[in-house]
């Protein structure tokens, strides 16, 4: 049988033992504390750029809500067409003194009546074209007492004081009458080509084309016929007109 020394024995024996285990694990420590003791993770600090830190970024352009394009086959369902109504403008042009002058329509072709939504612009389109009527007007009266070779009808167009290529006109009735007297029978006409009013006189300035087929009376059946440009200065009477000033 064992005795209770034995006992004690092995217990200081176990004792011993751990002991020395002990001993030889501080032993083991202290020769090697890394491979027993946790390694604590060591924190380098890296330096860190704004420019790596802070992403730049452009904000991108809204572009704004466009509305739904609509075909053209919807536009003529969904709107009426609408024609664009041009208003004729009476062709106007400045002669040598930087009047505005109007250019004549035959006399052969009517105007319409030209409708303007500006009343001022309406009433000087009226103006013009009822001046340019009353122009084509004067000048028919006045190839018809020419050509009827009747001097003191045609006198009568004239004022007193006028004058013909710089000479008073009542100096050249002779010449007229003895022109009347050698031709047996005429057709006279003057086509209208532009006319223009001058602001500072109120004078209307005219020029066309005067145009004379002759037969004289010593060439019986033998007809002439001359053109030349012709030019007036009118004034404005009221109902006509009178030349104040003719040159050819």
């Amino acid at each position: 049988m064992s005795t209770p020394e034995g006992k004690e024995e092995t217990i200081d024996a176990a004792k011993q033992r751990e002991q020395d285990i002990q001993d030889e694990k501080n032993k083991d420590r202290e020769k090697y504390p890394s491979s027993l003791e946790p390694i604590k993770p060591v924190i380098i600090p890296i330096p860190i750029k704004a420019s790596d830190n802070v992403r730049k970024t452009t904000p991108k352009a809204v572009k704004p809500s466009t509305p739904s394009k609509i075909s053209t086959a919807e536009k003529r369902d969904v709107l009426p067409s609408k024609k664009k109504e041009t208003k004729p403008q009476p062709d106007t042009s400045k002669d040598v003194s930087g009047q505005s002058v109007h250019k004549a329509d035959p006399p052969t072709i009517a105007k319409k009546a030209t409708v303007y939504k500006d009343n001022v612009q309406k009433q000087s389109v009226r103006s013009d074209e009822n001046l340019q009527v009353r122009l084509h007007s004067f000048l028919r009266a006045y190839c018809n007492a020419y050509e009827s070779k009747q001097l003191d009808r045609f006198t009568t167009f004239f004022t007193p004081d006028a004058m013909e290529k710089g000479i008073p006109f009542s100096s050249q009735l002779p010449k007229y009458r003895r022109i009347f007297e050698k031709i047996d029978s005429m057709d006279y006409r003057i086509d209208l080509r532009r006319y223009s009013v001058q602001e500072d006189s109120g004078l209307i300035r005219i020029e066309g084309v005067a145009n004379r087929l002759a037969r004289l009376t010593r060439d019986t059946g033998v007809w002439r016929e001359i053109s030349t440009d012709i030019f007036m200065e009118l004034i404005d009477i009221g109902d006509s007109f009178r030349v104040k000033r003719l040159d050819y």
